[in-house]
This record gives structure tokens, C-alpha cells and sequence, in this order.
């Protein structure tokens, strides 16, 4: 059987009447081909059942059920096959019925061939067209279902980013297979993979890994319809809770820990707030990437619940008087100061015993406390060997700790490191700030204006910081370097050139030629003149 062809079958009592309507067209032509013949109904249904053929001819007048009750039932079971009647009756109430049976067209016996050729071909022309048209229903079908995980997702991003318009959105939920359950709770996670920045990933594998999660987590979450699982713009996985039973912080980490051993991936989740209207579903999930934020205080790997950050930026703003002594801290800290440090410390415990006497605040302040050391390293631009390395686990550590000795004792540590390395640092960089200025003053030593003030402006220092530092460095103030430098150069040139006593003045800076002799003679103890026959008489021995 040609499947290209389409499917005829021709019922009708009478054998003349079948074999006519075989005979009266070329059907081979009409690329249709013949599949049976049938004398009466339930004959006709077997074919049917067996073979679906696309056309039927059928006879009104049969034994038992007739053409009329017999395409009615074809149609009920079949309503894409299209029947032909074919009857000796010119009656309007058989064509009125056979319209509402849905019969597509009535002949009347005695047949003639281009009455049946041209009502096949309007059908064979209609059939076509329909299938045509189903064809690109389903090839249009398959690019939505195709493209259905892609619409989803974008979709989501748009509700959790605030872009979504919710006139529309039951029919959008319901096409896109979205499960909001009874609207009424919406909570947000948000998890990030804690180890993309430190792989060093493309886009692309950065996508990867997140959708291997992603694929793990929907299996975990299969058999609960009031899950949705899906990928963020940032490649974040996002999960919508609709249960408003469910209890989110103990979910998560339960979903760590299963992730973790599954994949070996460090996962950092954060958790918005409950609510109530899905308009506010963008701000949990705010919530939520801001929780994902104080992983830089509770370190990787951590569930961290918005409410534990509001709690904890409370205890930062907890008055004003603690935000006095925490700017005292930095203070302090930027000067070296060890012992202030330390006693800021205590005072900013004792606050906190007056006012909110908790472990959880004190250990909240001492997040605070640690979180001012790492930015004065990272503004100070000092080096500071280990202390990247190790932070996290003095973060981490904190949550051991349970009385405010031990608390005091970790801070006092750090804070002596810190200062270590800012006294190393400032050292250095005095010594680096000498070197290039007393090469500055062998460079610049015809220079008549050259002086304390005229140095320190060209170094951007203030005179009296560059002097202190100066005489602690070399060991003598800036003025008798100078005038030692001048002398020394002037020394070097009596000795090796015949210049003059003015010529020299110049060369070494000093304007007026009397007061460069009354300068040497002083320094030297002897004249230009003669110290210059000295000189000669050396160089002669």
C-alpha cells in the first residue's frame, strides 16, 4: 500500500453499484487508491478500524444500518475521514441530515463520472490543505515544546527581576507548565557556586556546571509540584518555594550537603523572606542574592538567611555610639596604635553587654571588627603574607567561639599582625621616600633654590614630617645634609678642575661666591685658596 495515496472505500449493498464507482474513474491518475469494498456497515467498520481511509462512498440505503447511521457513527469515531453519500433519493431532508452528521458531500444515482471526478477533486484539494495545515500546526508545536525550557526560564528571570506584567500571567503560567500552587507564598533561594571565580571558567562552562546542577536538584525535587527550580541571567540556580509549610533554612542545607556529595561543588545559598503576593517574588529573591553577598563573612558554603543579615546590619547601626568607637577602631588601626585598638575593643564589648547582651551580637561585632581590618589591608596597600589565606577561617572560626575572652583574644592576634605589618610597611616606605630624595639632592645639587620646603613639595610630604623622618633616617638634619653635600662636591671639584672659587659656587648651588668661601672655610677648616694648594701639593707627591 502506497502510504503517498490516499485511502478509498466504497460501501454500498448492491455489487453493479461498487464496481461502477471502481470503474468510472481513473483513480490510479488521481494518485488515490481503492483499500476494500463493502457490502454493508459492520463490514465497512473492520476496513475502517484497520486500515483508516481517507474517503468513504457510501450508499444510503444498506441492511440493518443504513449510509446515513453508519457515516454518523464513522464520524463520531473517526471525525477526519470524509464521507460521501451516495443515494437515488433527491430528498432535502437526507441532505439536511447528512449535513448535520457531517458528510461532506451528496451524489445522486445515477452516478456520473465527472460529478465523481470533480467532487474527489475538491476533496482530494481540501484533504491536502488540511494536511498541510496540521503539518505546520505540529512543526510549530514542536518548536514550542522545543523551545519551552528556554520561554520557561526566561520567563522566571522576568518575574524574579521585576519586568513581568501580571494581568496575563495564569494563562502564561499555565502554557509555560509553571506551578504556583494556591498563590498565597512565595520564598526565594538563590544559590551560587562558590568555586567559578577561583576556576577561572568561560561563560559557557560556567553555564555547564550550573546546568548539571540544575539537572541533579529537579531530580531531587521531582515529586514536589510546589518546587520550581530554574537558572538565573547571573548563573545562579533559583528556587521558588510555594509551600508555605516548608521550612527553607533546614531544605537547604540538607540540599548542600546532598549537592556536595553528589558533585564535589561548593554551594553558597541564600534565602529571601516569605511572601504573600508573587509581586513581591523579585523582592525576595533581592533578598536572597544579598544573603548570597555575606558569604564574604560567613565564608563559603554557607546557607545564609536574609533575616541573619538584617540582624547582623542592625547590630552594626545598634547606636551611635557604636558607630563612634568603631570609627575610633579604624583610627587607631590606620596609626599603629596597638593598645588604643585593644581598649576601643573592650568599650565596644561593653556597649554591647549594656544593650543587647547576646552571643549572637557579640559575635556579629566581631564580624564587624574583622570586616574593618580586611578593608584598612586592602586600603593600606600593605603586605600582609597569609592573611588572605586564612581570613575565612578566622571568620569561620567565630562561630566556635562561644565566651568574649576567646572573642578578644582572636581580635587581639589580628590586630597585632595588622599593625606589625603596617609598621613594616610604613618603614619601607620611608627608607623607598630617603633613597629617592637624597637622590634627588645629588641630581639637582646646582639647584639655588634647593631646600627643605622645595623637597618636600616635589615629594608631596609636609616640611616638618620630611625633616623628622629625615634625621631619623641619615642621622642628620636636612639642612647640614645639604650643606655637607654642597661642601663635598665643591671639595671634589678644587681637587680635579682649575675652576674658580665663583665657578664652583654655582655648580654646587650657592648664589653668592663670599658666602660659598666663608661655608668652606668653616667646613673644612681652611680656605679655598688653600685648601686648592693642598690639593695641588697631594697631587703632585
Amino acid at each position: 500500500m502506497n502510504n503517498n495515496k490516499l485511502k478509498l472505500l466504497i460501501v454500498d449493498d448492491e455489487y453493479l453499484e461498487r464496481n461502477l464507482l471502481k470503474l468510472c474513474v481513473d483513480w490510479e491518475k488521481l494518485n488515490i487508491e481503492i483499500i476494500g469494498e463493502a457490502s454493508n456497515a459492520n463490514e465497512a467498520f473492520e476496513i475502517v478500524d484497520k486500515y483508516l481511509p481517507d474517503i468513504i462512498f457510501t450508499d444510503i440505503k444498506m441492511p440493518f444500518i443504513n449510509g446515513l447511521q453508519f457515516s454518523e457513527m464513522v464520524h463520531k469515531k473517526y471525525p477526519d475521514i470524509k464521507i460521501i453519500v451516495i443515494s437515488g433519493l433527491d430528498s432535502f431532508e437526507y441532505v439536511k441530515k447528512s449535513i448535520k452528521i457531517g458528510i461532506v458531500d451528496y451524489i445522486l444515482k445515477p452516478i456520473i463520472d465527472d460529478e465523481v471526478i470533480s467532487t474527489v477533486m475538491n476533496l482530494k484539494e481540501q484533504i491536502e490543505q488540511e494536511r498541510n495545515k496540521q503539518s505546520y500546526e505540529n512543526e510549530l508545536r514542536k518548536e514550542f515544546f522545543y523551545n519551552l525550557p528556554l520561554m520557561r526560564q526566561k520567563f522566571l528571570n522576568d518575574i524574579i527581576d521585576g519586568r513581568i506584567k501580571f494581568g496575563d500571567i495564569d494563562n502564561k503560567l499555565f502554557y509555560l507548565g509553571v506551578n504556583f500552587g494556591k498563590l498565597n507564598s512565595f520564598q526565594i533561594v538563590a544559590i551560587e557556586n562558590d568555586n567559578l571565580d577561583a576556576m577561572k571558567l568561560q561563560a559557557d562552562s560556567k553555564l555547564n556546571v550550573m546546568e548539571q546542577l540544575l539537572e541533579k536538584t529537579i531530580e531531587l525535587f521531582a515529586s514536589n509540584k510546589d518546587i520550581i527550580v530554574f537558572l538565573d541571567n547571573n548563573h545562579r540556580m533559583v528556587i521558588i518555594s510555594c509551600d508555605e509549610m516548608s521550612n527553607m533554612a533546614e531544605l537547604c542545607l540538607s540540599l548542600s550537603q546532598t549537592l556536595n556529595e553528589l558533585t564535589g561543588v561548593s554551594l553558597s545559598i541564600g534565602i529571601g523572606t516569605k511572601k504573600s503576593d508573587v509581586r513581591e517574588i523579585s523582592l525576595s529573591y533581592k533578598e536572597a542574592c544579598e544573603a548570597i553577598n555575606f558569604k564574604l563573612i560567613k565564608g563559603n558554603n554557607s546557607v545564609i538567611a536574609f533575616s541573619d543579615v538584617v540582624f547582623w546590619n542592625s547590630c552594626r547601626e545598634n547606636s551611635d555610639i557604636l558607630d563612634d568607637l568603631y570609627d575610633q577602631f579604624v583610627f587607631n588601626m590606620k596609626y599603629g596604635l596597638y593598645t588604643q585598638s585593644v581598649e576601643t575593643i573592650n568599650k565596644i564589648y561593653k556597649n554591647i553587654e549594656a544593650t543587647d547582651f547576646s552571643i549572637n551580637s557579640f559575635r556579629t561585632s566581631t564580624f564587624a571588627i574583622l570586616s574593618i581590618c580586611l578593608d584598612i589591608i586592602d586600603k593600606s596597600n600593605i603586605e600582609f603574607e597569609d592573611f588572605d589565606k586564612t581570613h575565612m577561617n578566622l571568620f569561620n572560626e567565630i562561630f566556635t567561639l562561644n565566651t568574649i575572652p576567646d572573642f578578644k583574644r582572636l581580635l587581639e592576634d589580628v590586630i597585632s599582625r595588622i599593625i606589625q605589618a603596617i609598621q613594616n610597611s610604613n618603614v619601607k616606605r620611608v627608607n623607598e621616600t630617603i633613597i629617592k630624595i637624597t637622590n634627588h639632592l645629588d641630581e639637582n645639587i646646582n639647584n639655588q633654590e634647593l631646600s627643605l620646603s622645595s623637597v618636600a613639595k616635589t615629594f608631596y610630604l609636609n616640611s616638618s614630617y620630611l625633616s623628622r623622618i629625615f634625621k631619623k633616617e641619615i642621622g642628620e638634619n636636612f639642612v647640614d645634609y645639604l650643606k655637607k653635600l654642597r661642601m663635598e662636591k665643591a671639595s671634589k671639584l678644587l681637587m680635579e678642575t682649575d675652576m674658580k672659587a665663583f665657578e664652583i659656587a654655582e655648580v654646587v648651588g650657592i648664589a653668592d661666591a663670599n658666602y660659598f668661601c666663608t661655608c668652606f672655610k668653616k667646613y673644612t677648616g681652611l680656605s679655598v685658596s688653600e685648601y686648592k694648594k693642598v690639593a695641588t701639593k697631594t697631587s703632585f707627591k
